[in-house]
């Protein structure tokens, strides 16, 4: 019985959008959904998001798994323009795991499941992956985040 896998599933390792346009419209969030996998999708990783933003400052977004090897990051940011990021994809406590957990198979003509899989991957493992993003039609905000440099609205 073999997965039915999509070309991106077949990447070593590819972050949806690295091939697309990567274009975000505030204030939607800038959203990757990542993966990294060989036969099977890899799980149980330490996955990073390293963002650079346009005026150079850098700052590091949480990364949630999903726990059948997908991984999702929502970027903040604070301004317009083009962003970089890095994800780096870690197995520095030998967790991480293939596993077939996430992947839809075609259906048997005998009727019958697929084998689950969960296989240790065995070795210490760094995988970088970076893509440029762009952010169109910020607008800064017009009220601080904290009571003190609230504006106070007329009565």
């Amino acid at each position: 019985m073999e997965p039915n896998l999509t070309p991106f599933q077949r990447c070593l390792s590819c972050p949806e959008r690295v091939f697309g346009r990567n274009e975000f419209v505030y204030p939607n969030p800038a959203e990757f959904n990542v993966q990294l996998q060989r036969e099977l999708p890899i799980t149980n990783m330490q996955v990073v998001a390293q963002v650079k933003a346009p005026d150079g400052s850098q700052f590091q977004a949480p990364v949630v798994g999903d726990g059948v090897g997908g991984y999702v990051a929502q970027l903040p940011y604070a301004m317009g323009g083009q962003h970089q990021v890095t994800f780096t994809f870690t197995n520095p406590n030998l967790r991480a795991t293939f596993s077939n957990a996430g992947l839809h198979y075609v259906p048997s003509t005998d009727g019958s499941e697929p084998p689950d899989i969960e296989t240790p991957v065995g070795v210490p493992f760094t995988v970088t992956v970076s893509t440029v993003y762009t952010v169109t039609g910020f607008q800064a905000d017009d009220h601080a985040d904290t009571v003190d440099g609230a504006t106070a609205l007329a009565e």
